[in-house]
């Protein structure tokens, strides 16, 4: 089984989403603004209950009158099809016109409308615009998306001291985000000096909030004993804590605590149990420790096809492990017929990520083929890799 290594949220803009929880709790924001107008209060509490339908006749005549709680909680119904059909140009127009009376809010959707591209351009200056007019409220959702962009130079100057001053601000104010994401700053030194203790306090009060990224880098540290001692029993309870909320990299993790009896009782049926969890979520290395349990029976019946699939499925994503393992199906012929061009492909791009037992298998199955076939087996790897990169977003 392959070690445990920390998982680290990504510290950037996605092109098609600003950081799913993020937007998970800005877009259910509730009115709290003082000053709504009766039928806005009434509207709010009908889209609280589920009931679009009131929450919609409620809300719209206060909107056209320019209450701008009631043209947020307009936006939110359009942006995500509730009580009216689905549509983000309107959307973004309700978010407008409730922003540019000042809303924090609408303020907030409104920039992640701009970087998301729906019902508006995409514009990175326009949400940064939007997002640092809500910033300046005290918003800390905005601060916390603002010090993102900040620190991945998007819209902005990348400036990694300058985001993680803004990331701490919204994490001073309890954002469970931003909380998390400081952590993971202070353990990488990112922006600000490596600091061990500081990332466990900011990590413990993320994951006290239920932050699934958060509990399992710090169960992580309480297993690698970093800026506290070794716990592997804590380690497996912030561990199985993510693993419920069905985060795919913590049931990964977990599994591999249960295969190896850390923390908890040694339970090969149970590590195949989560394993299957993430495998199912499209984790590659949750699909790769599957199918090792697959190929060596524990836990499951020992099924060669069932490890061949599950190999297949990690090595189209590109992990090096998977890869090797697939080769070897290939070579004696596993689960899979047994084809030796086929194996020295998937070995050979094992061996270009540095994995040491694929470099070792290509030398000696080199040994066994002729130049002609390894040429053949080398051109399939580039076409693969090439129609990887082919289907891969472009950075930005």
């Amino acid at each position: 089984m392959p070690h445990l290594h920390f998982f680290y949220q990504p510290l950037s803009v996605p092109r098609n989403c600003v950081i799913p929880v993020a937007c998970t709790l800005i877009l259910l924001l509730i009115c709290v603004a003082a000053g709504c107008g009766a039928n806005s209060r009434t509207g709010w509490r009908a889209f609280e209950k589920g009931d679009f339908a009131t929450a919609l006749e409620e809300s719209k005549p206060a909107a056209e009158e320019g209450d701008a709680s009631a043209q947020f909680c307009l936006g939110l119904m359009y942006a995500d099809g509730k009580g009216v059909p689905q549509d983000h140009a309107e959307a973004a127009r309700w978010y407008t016109l409730a922003a540019e009376q000042g809303y924090g809010p609408a303020q907030v959707n409104l920039g992640l409308m701009f970087i998301d591209g729906k019902g508006v351009l995409r514009d990175l200056e326009q949400a940064r615009i939007w997002f640092e007019r809500a910033a300046e409220k005290g918003a800390a959702q905005a601060r916390y998306l603002l010090g993102r962009m900040h620190i991945k130079g998007q819209g902005v100057p990348e400036d990694r001291e300058k985001g993680a001053q803004l990331l701490r601000t919204a994490a001073e104010q309890g954002f469970a985000p931003a909380q998390a994401d400081l952590g993971v700053m202070y353990l990488e030194g990112q922006g600000v000096p490596h600091n061990d203790d500081k990332a466990l306090r900011w990590l413990e009060a993320a994951a006290e909030q239920g932050h699934a990224v958060a509990q399992t880098n710090l169960g992580l540290m309480y297993l690698k004993a970093r800026g506290t001692d070794r716990d592997a029993p804590k380690a497996a309870l912030w561990l199985r804590r993510a693993a419920e909320q069905d985060f795919a990299v913590a049931q990964e993790r977990l599994g591999l605590l249960y295969i190896d009896g850390e923390g908890v009782a040694k339970d090969h049926a149970k590590g195949a149990l989560w394993f299957r969890r993430a495998a199912d979520q499209g984790l590659a290395m949750g699909e790769c420790n599957l199918g090792i349990l697959y190929l060596k029976g524990l836990g499951v019946e020992k099924d060669f096809e069932a490890a061949a699939t599950w190999f297949q499925r990690a090595a189209d994503q590109g992990l090096a492990a998977a890869q090797n393992k697939l080769g070897a199906m290939y070579e004696h012929g596993r689960g899979l017929s047994k084809d030796r061009v086929s194996a020295y492909m998937w070995y050979s791009l094992a061996a270009s990520q540095g994995n040491k037992a694929a470099i070792r298998s290509c030398e000696i199955l080199s040994k066994k083929l002729s130049a002609r076939l390894i040429k053949i087996a080398e051109r399939r790897a580039r076409q693969w890799a090439e129609s990887r990169a082919i289907d891969s977003p472009s950075p930005e």
